[in-house]
């Protein structure tokens, strides 16, 4: 059986304050399907996708695949890891080179870190999520 973390996070409090419910409960299930061990959920809530510094959910889930103590990590789609597309192909990455299977319960598809096809389609989400937060910003900014 595999050992399953998930992760889940959200930008802001008042942006769809039941999310990450519904992130974990979703996963949950996804797991369940999968029949897979869940030995820990991390949570960033009130956190942009474009920050990776100030993410104490997102270094814990990478302490625990530093450690060996997954399999798996689940999340609800890429952008949930970050919108920083570098960044996020990069923690891909890291969690192939550690034998950590990522994968995405809204598209029931791994991403794996050594397909081209799927590190490009990784890599096509997260650039789309890092133009939105950019051009929100720019209209923050604006107004």
């Amino acid at each position: 059986m595999k050992r399953c973390a998930i992760y889940a996070r959200r930008s802001t409090e008042e942006h769809q304050g039941a999310s990450l419910d519904t992130q974990r409960a979703s996963a949950e299930i996804f797991a369940q399907e999968k029949d897979w061990q869940i030995v820990a959920t991390f949570v960033d809530s009130g956190v942009s996708g474009s920050e990776f510094v100030e993410r104490p959910g997102l270094h814990g889930l990478r302490r625990l695949c530093e450690g060996g103590g997954c399999d798996v990590v689940l999340v609800r789609a890429l952008d949930r890891i970050g919108r920083d597309t570098l960044r996020a192909v990069e923690f891909v990455r890291d969690l192939g080179e550690r034998g950590v299977e990522l994968w995405a319960y809204a598209t029931g598809a791994q991403v794996k870190a050594d397909d081209p096809i799927s590190i490009f389609t990784a890599m096509a989400v997260s650039l789309a999520g890092d133009l939105e937060t950019r051009a929100l910003r720019s209209r923050i900014t604006e107004a």
